[in-house]
């Protein structure tokens, strides 16, 4: 049984609102679907982003002992300039959203994370979509994409799991440095700087806000 029939049989006042959005559906162009997906994604990145932030403020106020970053052994990663949308009319910034995109993603175009800061506009606030260095992936079988760390393979195992622990800190330390920028530069709070990120870039996010709070 479908879900409209579903709905038919055990909630029939749904049907006006179900016909309402089945016209409202055919009338928008792909254009439009696409950037009403993308502003409703970009809606639920920031509660998703506030969690880390307060998961990390959780395990430091518990006492928990967590390392430094220091960026993990030799080669360095290249990081690209990270695309940065001032807010609204070029006012001063006093808070800060540091969104990290996925595997293979990137901050720019259409189909970039970037389009959130067009998309939620926030007075005072400056967005900063950092890139992923291109690296060899070699879950995609070495293929030369945006990553912020290499995945050896996909599993539901984590006896299976490869941690690639050099890059993920480098990536880590990276975003911390923005952090830090941010505060001596644009005077911004530290309590005030929400760091988040889409899958890979989540646990990028996650790895800076536990481990380079105290920086």
């Amino acid at each position: 049984m479908s879900c409209h029939a579903c709905l038919g049989k055990y909630a029939p006042e749904a049907q006006p609102l179900l016909a309402a959005k089945k016209e409202e559906a055919a009338g928008r162009s792909p254009a439009r679907i696409f950037r009403d997906y993308v502003h409703n994604a970009a809606l639920m990145a920031i509660p998703a982003a506030l969690v880390l932030v307060v998961t990390a403020c959780v395990c430091l106020g518990l006492g928990y002992d967590l390392p430094t970053i220091t960026g993990g052994a030799e080669p360095r990663l290249e990081y690209p300039e990270p695309l940065v949308v001032n807010p609204p009319g070029n006012a001063r910034a006093e808070a800060a959203v540091i969104f990290l995109h996925g595997l293979g993603g990137h901050a720019r175009g259409v189909d970039g994370v970037g389009i959130a800061a067009n998309l939620i506009k926030l007075p005072g606030v400056k967005w900063i979509f950092p890139d992923a260095p291109v690296m060899p992936v070699t879950v995609e079988g070495g293929r030369m994409i945006p990553s912020w760390y290499d995945i050896d393979k996909f599993t539901s195992s984590i006896e299976d799991f490869v941690d690639d622990q050099t890059r993920v800190l480098q990536s880590a330390q990276f975003v911390t440095g923005i952090v830090q920028e941010l505060v001596a530069k644009d005077g911004i709070a530290p309590e005030k700087i929400v760091l988040g990120g889409f899958s890979q870039g989540g646990a990028v996010a996650l790895t800076a806000a536990l481990h380079g709070a105290n920086a």
